[in-house]
């Protein structure tokens, strides 16, 4: 489907609504394209749908290459709203991986009683997942680079197993316990 508005525009409800009534997760782009159109892909678009459509889960492309602070803020607020983290954005930040804990800063307040932080937070790099849009030759060099963020940003084992894998799974309802034990 071609875009002709924001993702948040008022003619897309329906397919938002019936994704959401499906259960089906969407993966829309956002940041940039290759051609140079971005202003209607930004992440604060996908937080408006996230938050009309709490039961539509949501993985944005590429942290919402470059408005990562926007799209930070729009995974913290909406339980729904997940990122990957690919692309242009871990070959530009390559040389300051840590720099992504600058926009992912929540962890240490998760459980605390504030009221700027939802009731239902989780932990800030759960909710990254991996993904690639490289050739298959250079996927081995995206491994390489988003386990430099983890590194740098001090993910745990856990978050890890979580984005490369774990939280995709939840969402798709796949049983991971019970596949690993049928092996």
């Amino acid at each position: 489907m071609i875009f002709t508005g924001s993702y948040d525009d008022l003619k897309y409800e329906p397919l938002w609504s019936l994704a959401e009534e499906l259960g089906m997760p969407l993966a829309p782009h956002t940041g940039n394209l290759r051609n140079g159109m971005m202003a209607r892909l930004r992440p604060a678009y996908l937080a408006t749908i996230a938050a009309n459509h709490p039961d539509l889960i949501i993985v944005g492309a590429h942290f919402g290459n470059p408005w990562y602070a926007e799209a930070a803020e729009a995974a913290r607020r909406n339980s729904n709203l997940y990122f990957d983290m690919s692309g242009s954005s871990l070959i530009k930040k390559e040389n300051d991986p840590g720099i992504w804990k600058q926009y992912l800063w929540w962890t240490p307040y998760v459980g605390k009683d504030t009221p700027h932080m939802p009731s239902d937070l989780v932990p800030a790099f759960e909710k990254i997942v991996f993904a690639s849009d490289e050739t298959p030759d250079a996927l081995e060099e995206n491994f390489r680079r988003f386990n430099k963020v983890l590194d740098a940003n001090d993910v745990s084992e856990e978050t890890r197993a979580m984005c490369y894998g774990l939280t995709m799974a939840r969402i798709h309802g796949i049983d991971v316990e019970n596949i690993q034990s049928a092996q």
